[in-house]
């Protein structure tokens, strides 16, 4: 069990008093000084500069994992579910991508955008053994008109979709 202590402030002049009491009135609903000093405190606090101290991150085979469990609000649950399945990702998946963020600096890509990228690696693969072919019908010597300006027109607009998709997921985060 925690103690709770009272805070306990001297030389406060009824003019301050007062105003602690009506900004606990007015910001939390009841008359407490202690509350509207805390949260006083804790504004300036937030107005301070934090240092960006980097934690470096563990080695990648680490397979010593922890369990977390927390309660957040249903509409906060809501909230993640739906930007989840927006994304075509697990909750589970999604806040430890958040959490991972602010820990590292590291980005998780979500279900979405694996799912362009794995539609970006077949658009490759099927771009390669069109390459493949020209390039056989050129060592054989055959005579046949060679789609090369349709090739090339259609690798710029599947790097563009890439380069697309990589800016949108860099602004989300």
């Amino acid at each position: 069990m925690t103690k709770k202590t009272d805070l306990l402030v001297k030389g406060l002049t009824q003019e301050q008093k007062d105003f602690l009491y009506e900004y606990a009135q007015k910001n939390f609903g009841s008359r407490s000084r202690t509350k509207a000093i805390i949260e006083l405190i804790n504004k300036e606090m937030d107005k301070e500069p934090k240092d960006n101290v980097t934690i470096p991150e563990p080695e990648i085979h680490s397979k010593n994992k922890k369990r977390v469990q927390f309660s957040i609000r249903e509409s906060d649950y809501n909230n993640l579910k739906k930007i989840a399945i927006d994304n075509d990702s697990s909750i589970q998946h999604y806040i430890i991508s958040l959490i991972l963020k602010d820990l590292y600096a590291k980005q998780l890509m979500l279900g979405s955008e694996l799912e362009l990228l794995r539609k970006s690696n077949y658009e490759l693969h099927k771009i390669g053994v069109n390459v493949n072919q020209i390039a056989k019908a050129i060592n054989v010597g055959e005579d046949r008109v060679l789609p090369i300006n349709q090739l090339r027109e259609y690798i710029e607009q599947h790097v563009a979709l890439v380069q697309n998709l990589l800016l949108e997921s860099s602004k989300k985060y």
